[in-house]
C-alpha cells in the first residue's frame, strides 16, 4: 500500500495513535495545554471540509469471521484506495460498538471523488484482473466478485462486502474517534449510521429491514444522544407513520442473530415507537426537538 509520509507531530500523547492523525488529505493536531486529550482535526479528500475529532483514538474489533473479510478486502484493494479512506458504517459498525446483534455483511463507504480515483473505468480492467487472481489464489474466501453499478463487492463466507461512494453530510461530522482494530478504517458516528437508516431508508424510501427497526430501539436505548439528534430532524407525524408502516410490513430479509435484547427482537419496529413515545412524551414542546 502507498503511505503518504508521516506527519511531524509535536508532544504526542502516549498512547495517542500517529497513523490516524493524518487524515485523507492530511491532518493538523491541536492540544490545548493542560489537557490530557488530543483534538484532532480531519480533512475530507477532495472537498477540504474539515471533521474536528476530540479525544483519543480508540479500536474496535471485529468477530473473527468480519475480520478477517475486510482484512481480505483491503489486502484486495490496497493498490487502489487508502484504508484511511473508508468509512465503516451500517448495522456491523454498532454491533462491533454495541455487541447488541451479530452482523453478516461490511458496509464500507468513501467519498466519491476517492471512489472514482480508485475504481475509475480506465482502472476497472485491472483491478478486475487483480481480484480473479486474488480469488484463484485464496480458494473459498471469496465466491463471487462484482464490479458494477458504482459499487465494489463480493461475497465471502462471512457475508457479503462492498465499498459504495458516499457524500458524507456536513452534519453530523460522519468521522468517530474509533478506528477498527489492526486496520486504518474508521468508524462511523453512530449520528451518521442512523441517519443513513432513518432518513434514507425509512422516510425517503419506506422500506426498512427488521434489524433497522431493532438497531434504532437499541439506539434509543444504549445511545439515546446520538438518536434524539438524528430523530429531531423529523417531523414527528412523520416518523409515527413511517414507524407504522414498517411495523405493519411483512417480515422479511436476514433474520436478526444472536440478539442481546430478545425483548426487542420480538417486536423491533413495535419497541422502537414505544421508545419514540417515551421521546415525544419527555418533551415539554410535544416534538422530539428543534433544529
Amino acid at each position: 500500500m502507498v503511505r503518504c509520509p508521516a506527519p511531524v507531530h509535536r508532544g504526542l500523547l502516549p498512547g495517542a495513535d500517529p497513523l490516524l492523525l493524518d487524515g485523507p488529505l492530511g491532518a493538523e493536531r491541536h492540544e490545548r495545554q493542560g489537557l490530557r486529550r488530543a483534538s484532532l482535526c480531519y480533512r475530507e479528500a477532495g472537498s477540504g471540509r474539515r471533521f474536528r475529532l476530540h479525544g483519543r483514538v480508540k479500536t474496535v474489533a471485529l468477530p473473527p469471521p468480519l475480520g478477517d473479510s475486510l482484512a481480505s478486502l483491503l489486502k484486495a484493494v490496497e493498490d487502489a484506495i487508502e484504508e484511511r479512506e473508508l468509512r465503516l458504517g451500517g448495522g456491523t459498525a454498532l454491533a462491533a460498538l454495541w455487541k447488541h446483534r451479530f452482523s453478516t455483511d461490511i458496509d464500507l463507504a468513501c467519498d466519491p471523488r476517492v471512489f472514482e480515483r480508485a475504481f475509475s473505468r480506465e482502472g476497472r480492467a485491472e483491478l478486475r484482473e487483480r481480484l480473479r487472481q486474488w480469488r484463484e489464489n485464496s480458494p473459498g474466501s471469496v465466491s463471487a466478485i462484482r464490479l458494477s453499478f458504482g459499487i465494489v463487492g463480493w461475497k465471502t463466507p462471512a457475508g457479503p462486502v462492498s465499498i459504495v461512494p458516499s457524500r458524507f453530510p456536513p452534519r453530523p461530522s460522519p468521522w468517530s474517534n474509533m478506528r477498527v482494530e489492526g486496520t486504518e478504517v474508521r468508524i462511523a458516528t453512530v449520528e451518521a449510521i442512523l441517519k443513513g437508516k432513518i432518513h434514507g431508508r425509512l422516510l425517503a424510501k419506506g422500506v426498512a429491514t427488521q434489524r433497522d427497526g431493532y438497531d434504532l430501539a437499541v439506539a434509543l436505548r444504549r445511545s439515546p444522544k446520538a438518536a434524539h439528534s438524528v430523530l429531531a430532524e423529523a417531523h414527528p407525524e412523520q416518523l409515527q407513520e413511517a414507524l407504522a408502516a414498517a411495523e405493519n410490513q411483512p417480515k422479511g430479509g436476514r433474520p436478526l442473530i444472536n440478539p442481546a435484547y430478545p425483548e426487542i427482537a420480538a417486536d423491533p419496529w413495535g419497541e422502537a415507537r414505544k421508545e419514540l413515545a417515551k421521546v415525544l412524551a419527555s418533551s415539554n414542546s410535544g416534538e422530539i426537538g428543534r433544529r
